[in-house]
């Protein structure tokens, strides 16, 4: 029920409530004042004629006076007049006893269902003393008073109806519309739509309420542009942070890059050497143009990856194959790992599909590689592989247990210390020397995963070692993805 017809409902409600207490009283004190006002006009009825009966008794004996008692009963349609002698007394039930002895002349009043009665005692001065019975019917005055009821009852029917009326139409006018604008102004509000105001042109509290909700849709106006003004400027503090902290992988590849291009500038050089003495000879001169191209190929590819690594890109999330960018990675590490002596392994399923920033992931598998390369000590092995799982997310996630793909990335180094997993992806903190890393790498690397909706695991064995696990949500791909990662997966649990 609507609040104005609630409010209408009550005022009806506390109408009839009234009106009735108001005619039930009145009614009580109808019937008591005709019941009152019919004793005395009985009792005075009564008392004149009685008077004119003692008169008569004394003056013309007990038979001329109880005739007059018959024509005065016959004159009247409302009344009816009998004198009762002891006997009749008795029989009626009025004991004369009291008059006798006390000489008292109270007169005895009762009522018999509808009939009111009235017994004036008298002693006449010649035979038994006895009473004069005036009797009234009541019916008339009572039709009278269910008439006055019935009237009363109806006039309080009207007004409830008419106040019921007009109770409701106001209060559909001043509440009920009123509020059903103020309810869908604030839907409108929780449904993110801030603009429009609600001029409802009032004064009373309904039209604070309103001016309120205006006030606090400008407030969450406001607050939404700073917000996302805030968001767009800290988007682009983190795009920029991870582009510094991608130059610095850069930089730190370069010595390795450069190690690696040295080799082929050498053949370039030597076959360019022996283009300049065998020019004259044309077979020799073709094989040593194709080995120049396929070298200079190579450098070109070369340097293209750390071009491709180091440009800025937009952030555009789509399914792309992890193991494809695993692949990507390990190559452009390749010459960083043999520099370091260090071998690079990809491992596990064939093919897993996740919906991902390929740049940024690219960038998160390159940080956590090149970290496994630096904590390696010449010979070990670094291993990504890469399995599908089921799992459950942590409880940020607010995420039910699904498949997800599970990246690993396993080095043979020192390990973490115990100390040091608790802040290991908070930023700037690093346990490498001064020169080999920003501190940045793995706080990047948390910041995209969390952005993705996955998370990292650090696991530290008590012999040595580390092994980063990141998890991200499986997106339904072919059909030969579920029987691919049972198979890689059983092979990396086969001993």
């Amino acid at each position: 029920m609507k609040l104005a017809h609630k409010l209408a409902a009550l005022l009806v409600l506390g109408n009839c409530a009234v009106l009735f207490a108001y005619g039930l009283l009145a009614r009580q004190r109808e019937a008591s004042m005709f019941e009152r006002s019919m004793e005395r006009d009985t009792f005075l009825a009564g008392e004149t004629l009685l008077d004119t009966i003692e008169q008569t008794w004394a003056s013309e004996g007990q038979e001329a006076a109880l005739e007059l008692i018959a024509q005065a009963s016959r004159r009247q349609e409302d009344m009816e007049f009998r004198w009762l002698g002891p006997a009749k007394l008795a029989a009626a039930g009025v004991s004369s006893s009291a008059w006798e002895t006390s000489g008292a002349s109270e007169p005895v009043v009762r009522r018999e269902g509808d009939i009111f009665r009235i017994y004036i005692p008298y002693a006449p001065p010649r035979g038994a003393p006895g009473a004069l019975e005036v009797s009234q019917d009541m019916r008339p005055d009572e039709a009278y008073v269910r008439s006055s009821t019935f009237l009363l009852v109806g006039a309080a029917l009207a007004s409830a109806l008419v106040s019921g009326g007009l109770a409701f139409g106001i209060g559909e006018v001043l509440v009920g519309r009123p509020m059903q604008l103020l309810i869908r102004r604030i839907e409108r509000v929780g449904a993110g739509h801030l603009s429009g105001r609600l001029e409802l042109g009032r004064t009373d509290e309904i039209g604070a309420v309103a001016r309120a909700l205006d006030r606090m849709a400008t407030d969450l106006e406001r607050a939404q542009a700073k917000a996302a003004e805030e968001a767009a400027e800290r988007r682009a503090a983190l795009n920029q942070l991870r582009h510094a902290e991608r130059l610095a992988t850069v930089g730190r590849l370069a010595a390795g890059i450069a190690h690696e291009l040295g080799t082929p500038l050498n053949v370039v050089l030597a076959r360019a050497k022996l283009l300049q003495k065998n020019g004259e000879d044309a077979h020799k001169v073709r094989r040593h143009a194709e080995v120049i191209v396929a070298q200079t190929q190579r450098m070109t590819q070369i340097i293209r990856q750390l071009l491709d690594f180091a440009r800025r890109r937009e952030a555009e999330r789509r399914p792309a194959d992890l193991r494809s960018i695993a692949e990507t990675v390990v190559e452009a590490l390749a010459p960083l790992a043999r520099k370091r002596g260090v071998s690079l392994e990809l491992a596990g399923v064939a093919k897993a599909v996740a919906c991902v920033d390929p740049g940024q992931f690219e960038q998160v598998l390159t940080n956590l590689v090149m970290n496994a390369l630096q904590a390696s000590p010449p010979g070990a092995p670094v291993v990504v592989a890469l399995r599908r799982v089921l799992d459950t997310p942590p409880p940020e996630h607010d995420r039910p247990p699904g498949p997800h793909w599970c990246i690993e990335v396993r080095d043979r180094g020192p390990g973490i210390p115990e100390e040091h997993r608790e802040r290991i992806f908070e930023p700037f903190f690093t346990t490498k020397d001064v020169g080999e890393g920003t501190g940045l790498g793995l706080t990047v690397a948390h910041g995209i995963v969390a952005e993705h909706d996955g998370w990292i695991v650090v696991d530290s064995p008590s012999d040595g070692g580390a092994c980063f696990r990141v998890f991200l949500p499986a997106e339904k791909d072919d059909e030969g993805v579920e029987a691919a990662t049972a198979v890689a997966n059983a092979t990396e649990e086969a001993p």
